[in-house]
């Protein structure tokens, strides 16, 4: 069972400095990547990341992350119910909507669940969190899927794939 979780004017632009903040934290030459230029503002990729984490952190009640890395967060987002829990986010759906790791952080990164949210970036208001998989699932139902010849292979799960939170 997916939840919707409404973003008020307030939360939203507290997702986008921190997104903007970790954002300005990541080496000039990761930031001006390809993929980054496309962004509509500056930070916008990590603003999604930060909305996604909010999400959950407003359903489960976990203590948000507020830190700034500049190379990433370990593959942890929280501490929820003594697991360590990553969050995920997916712009594409809300049909097909997919989970997905890359193979090189999966290999270096063990969280024990995933948990996967989809934002329409034309609504930013209405968050949908669509589940969780534990790491050993995400093992046995994950197929690999490379989104283009330059782009890194990744592992992926359906939607359909995941269990509802214990909220």
């Amino acid at each position: 069972m997916s939840h919707v979780v409404k973003f008020t004017e307030d939360e939203l632009a507290y997702c986008k400095a921190l997104g903007v903040k970790r954002h300005m934290a990541k080496n000039p030459s990761f930031r001006n990547s390809r993929n980054y230029r496309k962004q509509q503002f500056a930070g916008e990729i990590h603003m999604i990341g930060v909305m996604g984490e909010y999400a959950y952190h407003k359903l489960t009640g976990c203590e948000l992350d507020k830190n700034i890395y500049a190379t990433g967060d370990g593959g942890q987002d929280f501490e929820h119910n003594g697991k360590k829990v990553e969050v995920r986010v997916s712009t594409f759906g809300p049909v097909g909507t997919e989970l997905k790791v890359s193979k090189t952080e999966y290999q270096k990164y063990k969280p024990d669940e995933y948990v996967l949210v989809y934002i329409n970036k034309n609504n930013f208001k209405d968050v949908t969190v669509l589940g969780k998989i534990s790491r050993e699932n995400f093992d046995k139902k994950k197929r690999e899927k490379q989104y283009g010849p330059r782009y890194p292979v990744n592992y992926i799960v359906g939607a359909e794939d995941l269990d509802a939170l214990d909220i």
